[in-house]
């Protein structure tokens, strides 16, 4: 039990400041209709290793709709061409993650497949982003396209404009994301209407594999398709016969006529479970116009924005504050479906019952600071995502470090999952959970992950008990990830401030 354990650094209590539990957290006053939104600037960080995406995201949203030129986040201001737009991001990452299902607007169908030789280039001058919307001009050679990015919690929409094209098209390449793609297929139900399913892996190393369903309408018959793996195109019809069940594709170039008409609005839905969670996301969140999505996530960000009011400074400060506060609304992410179906960690389909069900939690990154903001400006998702948490540790057998969807990928140190569960605690968000919170709690701290479980947990959580510090082993053999012995100073004051942490939770038990 935790009360044999020597805890050398339990000052580490002290420097813990818990506030009294909110049951809501009313909007602030003075700030106008317009200013806190329109403070934001998205290409912030986007350069100089900052690792932010500019694209269309809601608060916590499914979908991260963006441009990626192939950087870790996907965007790097300093890049001259756009790979595609792609579904999934997390801002502020160090290494590729994300990146899924890159289309990318041209005249003419490429003679490659890589969508770092098909890249389109592009101008900052053309270029504008907001919370709620982004939009590019991409400088085909052979026309202009102009790209226009929006999107609600579980669907992504591009309005695209061909000026002056004669072969306008897109290419969906299913086959390539920021990190490894295993396997991918790509169907063709109908004249309107692609399914995909991506199977991807990795994150700073190999992880446990996991899966992603996309179903994408537009809002016009497709003109003519070819299927591609490699560099091999096939044409294909759009009467449905191409969607063969198993039949792996990287992707296709989807063409369409626009001579009469150059808008082409697509519209693509994730699900995290199954292709049927995709269909129903759509029907659900797919039936309003590209500018009706684009002003409606624009009201819902200037909500949430305005939680906090701001007087006096410059305007640059206000800037900075603002968009500082919306990068910390952008993440953990949404995972389940419109109809409550989300995929656990131990890769079973489970309904969330009561509160909605978030991941991508990067613990490590955000434990000290995140969820005592989200506590503040908004604690029904603050509490919504610590249930998570306590429900991934009971499917997987262990609470996660830092995860990416449904897999842990190992990445970072110590144990951020105590001190992020006991503020949440401490701030009454998880009435009801007790009991549940300290099973995981305790495990966390006593035991070391199994050597076929994926996590890497405490591993140096064996000499730590008996000694009341991690030991340095360079080299030592652990799971994927990063490896507590490796940075052994960082491990014990982590698992320190996690005791202090516990010691704190105790007290209030």
């Amino acid at each position: 039990m935790w009360n044999r354990r020597l805890t050398p650094f339990i000052a580490f209590a002290a420097v813990l400041s818990l506030a009294a539990p909110l049951a809501s957290a009313a909007p602030a006053e003075g700030v106008s209709s317009d200013d806190s939104v329109d403070l934001v600037n998205p290409f912030i960080g986007t350069q100089a290793e900052g690792n932010t995406f500019p694209g269309a995201s809601l608060p916590f949203g499914m979908v991260q709709l963006s441009p990626d030129t192939g950087h870790y986040a996907g965007y790097r201001y300093t890049d001259d061409r756009i790979r595609g737009f792609s579904m999934t991001h997390v801002s502020g990452v160090g290494c590729g993650l994300g990146g899924d299902l890159p289309m990318t607007p041209m005249t003419g169908r490429p003679d490659t497949t890589d969508y770092a030789q098909y890249a389109q280039p592009f101008r900052h001058e053309t270029e504008t982003a907001s919370p709620a919307a982004y939009q590019v001009t991409l400088d085909d050679p052979d026309g202009a396209v102009t790209a226009e990015l929006a999107a609600t919690t579980r669907t992504g929409w591009q309005r695209l404009t061909y000026e002056g094209s004669e072969e306008s098209g897109l290419m969906l390449n299913a086959g390539q994301a920021l990190h490894g793609v295993r396997s991918s297929r790509v169907e063709v139900l109908d004249a309107r209407t692609v399914r995909t399913t991506v199977e991807g892996s990795g994150f700073c190393q190999e992880t446990e594999p996991y899966t992603l369903h996309f179903l994408t309408t537009f809002d016009r018959d497709i003109e003519d398709v070819e299927l591609f793996d490699g560099d091999e195109f096939t044409a294909a019809s759009t009467d449905g016969s191409a969607a063969t069940e198993g039949e792996a594709r990287q992707g296709a170039w989807i063409g369409f006529d626009t001579t009469e008409d150059d808008d082409v609005v697509v519209t693509t839905s994730l699900s995290w479970v199954d292709a049927d969670g995709a269909a129903g996301n759509l029907a659900e969140e797919g039936g309003s116009s590209f500018d009706e999505v684009r002003e409606s996530a624009r009201t819902l960000w200037q909500e949430r924005l305005d939680a906090i009011a701001v007087d006096g400074g410059t305007e640059e400060q206000r800037r900075t504050f603002y968009s500082s506060l919306y990068r910390s609304l952008l993440g953990p992410h949404r995972a389940d479906d419109v109809d409550g179906r989300y995929l656990g960690w131990d890769d079973e389909v489970h309904t969330a019952d009561g509160h909605g069900y978030y991941q991508t939690s990067s613990l490590w990154d955000t434990y000290r600071t995140q969820i005592q903001l989200l506590a503040l400006i908004a604690p029904q998702e603050a509490r919504d995502q610590s249930i998570s948490l306590i429900l991934q540790g009971e499917q997987s057998g262990r609470l996660p470090r830092w995860g990416w969807g449904p897999v842990e990928t190992n990445v970072m140190t110590g144990d951020p999952a105590t001190p992020q569960l006991v503020t949440a605690q401490q701030y009454g968000l998880l009435g009801g959970w007790e009991d549940r919170l300290w099973t995981q709690l305790v495990q966390n701290a006593d035991t070391v992950p199994s050597e076929d479980h994926p996590a890497n947990g405490r591993a140096g959580n064996d000499h730590y008990l008996e000694h009341g510090y991690v030991p340095a082993e360079t080299g030592a053999e652990c799971k994927p990830g990063d490896c507590d012995v490796d940075h052994a100073g960082s491990a014990t004051m982590e698992y320190a401030v996690a005791d202090a942490a516990l010691c704190i939770d105790l007290e209030h038990t």
